[in-house]
């Protein structure tokens, strides 16, 4: 058991991880990773999980010091100096790492030269609290930082380029070849895509150790079952899925970081990923093409997506692009079945 665990909750009926985590004001990540569960697990009546404290967190699969670092926007050094450990502490999914207070985070953010996170801080390395003692286990492939490599579908096009820098900012030429890249199919229309979503994506290539991602829909304009609210209109948005990685684990993933959107269409071969000012979460039974299906909160929380097409089954070229020619739908903003919650 996760140690300092300083309370426990006995579950009950209609709760999932998720509107757990909010009663307890906890995050989602965090109470899934100190109960080794992943935030969609299913729960049975009388379970007794623990709680995490507060002001402190997790480490779930596929985390770092660096991207937990940048989920509570402060620097590697603080985090780590909070968590009473080294930057390059190698460390396992469970590891409990403590939120450096404002005082702190504001001291770290006025040196002028933030660190580079080692290698060998990954999630990968030795159980909690190893900082201190423990032998680290080897390094994992090392992956050029916020180097992505990306296919686009409809438009057949590969690139490989360095969106963030070794501080995670996004790259102003990797913004530019970006738009162009998310262009819509048969169209000259360009958006600079959302930095935000950039530097996101970026997370993504890095955790799933730089496999290739597949970019089904980028930058649309309003019109079908895309409207004008459409994260996709702003350079908000893509629909992604990535080789080898079922969608629902990735959907999984997606919804571990903050301020995001993020659908799944269990008949699609794609997840919807944007960026906003508040989680949202939604599951659309719908095809391609068709007018959306949401299920309702309830039972969006407890779908498991068992016997459906999770994106496992290459399309073709021809299938591909239909799949982008009548666009999805996705929720307006405010809609409770997309409160993720």
């Amino acid at each position: 058991m996760p140690a300092q665990a300083e309370r426990q909750h006995t579950v009950r009926e209609g709760q999932s991880l998720i509107s757990i985590a909010h009663g307890y004001d906890v995050s989602v990540s965090s109470l899934a990773a100190i109960n080794a569960r992943r935030p969609g697990a299913p729960l049975q009546i009388g379970e007794v999980l623990h709680v995490p404290e507060k002001g402190v967190v997790y480490l779930t699969a596929g985390e770092s010091l660096w991207t937990v670092a940048r989920r509570l926007d402060c620097t590697v050094e603080a985090l780590a100096r909070a968590s009473g450990i080294a930057v390059d502490s190698p460390l396992r999914p469970g590891a409990r790492l403590v939120v450096p207070k404002s005082g702190e985070k504001a001291e770290a953010a006025g040196k002028s030269a933030p660190s580079k996170l080692p290698a060998t801080a990954s999630s990968r390395g030795a159980s909690p609290g190893a900082g201190k003692a423990g032998k680290a286990e080897p390094a994992p492939r090392s992956v050029p930082s916020g180097t992505v490599s990306l296919y686009r579908v409809a438009t057949q096009e590969r690139i490989k380029l360095t969106l963030t820098d070794a501080q995670g900012r996004v790259r102003p030429q990797a913004g530019t070849r970006m738009a162009r890249f998310l262009r819509p199919r048969n169209s000259s229309k360009q958006k600079r895509p959302e930095p935000r979503l950039l530097a996101l994506l970026a997370e993504v290539a890095r955790h799933y150790d730089n496999r290739q991602i597949q970019v089904m829909s980028g930058y649309r304009v309003a019109g079908g079952f895309t409207s004008g609210e459409s994260r996709h209109t702003k350079g908000a948005a893509m629909d992604i899925r990535v080789e080898g990685i079922d969608n629902r684990k990735l959907c999984d993933y997606l919804r571990h970081f903050k301020n995001v959107g993020v659908g799944f269409y269990p008949h699609s071969s794609f997840v919807h990923f944007d960026v906003r000012e508040k989680n949202a979460y939604w599951v659309d039974l719908s095809s391609a093409g068709r007018k959306p299906s949401y299920l309702d909160r309830e039972q969006r929380d407890h779908f498991d997506g068992k016997n459906k097409d999770e994106g496992l089954i290459e399309l073709g070229k021809s299938v591909a692009a239909l799949i982008e020619q009548d666009e999805h739908g996705e929720p307006v903003a405010g809609d409770p079945k997309a409160a993720d919650e």
